[in-house]
């Protein structure tokens, strides 16, 4: 039984059984928001259907010859039963899950109302939880250490998380950078083949001015691809498995090749060919990157977690 005093541990008690109950509104409010749209994508979904079905038997009516043709036989009496009964169904199945909406939106308002009075239910618990850790402290004994072994690791975990931010976050900017670059290199190209064709001095002006543009573009991603590879030197023990395959070469190649002459398209396609090869390169860093984003995370939790359960139960 926890010798902890009474009333902090009765605190934490209720702190955690309101926290908890937070999150379960917060789910149950995800998953009504997700019902009220399918709901709601029936309701379109039969409106059209019965458009259609209110058409066809339209279209049935009056004197077609056709129609009367096949009302001979009986057949044209069969399809206007079958579209009348298709018809019900669909004002049936609409009208239904017109009903349900109401409904579900009632249910939603009383969940956000919950969800608002339990608005600082997480701050509350993580007040009573810090108090909780400060009584161990001064307690000490063998479970300051395993405080302190629990804080290790919620400060590694933290840290990696936030490694892998910083380096997706430059390099999903360079990307973005460089995808620039190749649109106006596209254009740069269409306008040195229109150059080379008809000699027109305005098609030239436009190639120089989407050069220009493109070597822009290239800077901000060699920046951004800089940011990466100090990220990785910097906390290469963090961002472990994680290889920036640009280099930081690869600027100065893109710069190099696009200043060579501006109005040979070979030169122009080279350059195109290689910031495409520096997007897929940046873009598969990124993905690596945000997979082992997602591991990391799941450490930080759990490592949180576990250290939340261990200062509860502790006294």
């Amino acid at each position: 039984m926890s010798t902890a005093p009474e009333e902090l541990d009765v605190r934490l008690h209720e702190a955690a059984a309101r926290r908890d109950e937070q999150r379960r509104v917060a789910e149950q409010i995800e998953e009504l928001k997700a019902e009220l749209l399918r709901a709601q994508q029936l309701v379109a979904r039969w409106g059209r259907e019965v458009g259609v079905l209110a058409e066809k038997l339209r279209d049935m009516s009056g004197f077609r010859p056709i129609a009367f043709l096949r009302s001979l036989f009986g057949s044209q009496g069969e399809s206007r039963a079958r579209l009348d009964r298709e018809l019900r169904d669909a004002k049936d199945a609409g009208e239904e899950a017109d009903a349900q909406i109401p409904q579900l939106r009632a249910r939603l308002k009383d969940l956000h109302a919950s969800r608002q009075e339990l608005a600082n239910a997480p701050a509350a618990y993580l007040a009573a939880l810090a108090d909780k850790e400060q009584w161990l402290r001064e307690k000490g004994g063998e479970q300051l250490a395993q405080l302190e072994q629990s804080a290790t690791l919620m400060r590694t975990a933290t840290a990696e998380v936030e490694a892998l931010d910083a380096f997706i976050s430059s390099g999903r900017e360079a990307e973005g950078e460089l995808i620039g670059a190749k649109q106006v290199l596209r254009e740069a190209r269409a306008a040195s083949g229109a150059h080379v064709v008809s000699g027109v001095v305005m098609a030239a002006g436009v190639s120089h001015q989407k050069i220009d543009e493109a070597n822009m573009y290239c800077r901000r991603a060699a920046k951004h691809m800089r940011d990466m590879s100090d990220e990785l030197s910097q906390r290469g023990d963090v961002l472990r498995g994680i290889e920036l395959r640009t280099g930081t070469k690869l600027a100065n190649v893109l710069l190099d090749s696009l200043s060579v002459d501006l109005f040979v398209q070979r030169q122009i396609m080279s350059a195109a060919d290689d910031v495409t090869d520096a997007i897929d390169r940046v873009r598969q860093s990124v993905w690596d990157a945000e997979k082992q984003r997602q591991e990391s995370a799941d450490q930080l939790l759990a490592a949180q977690t576990e250290r939340e359960q261990f200062i509860e139960q502790a006294g």
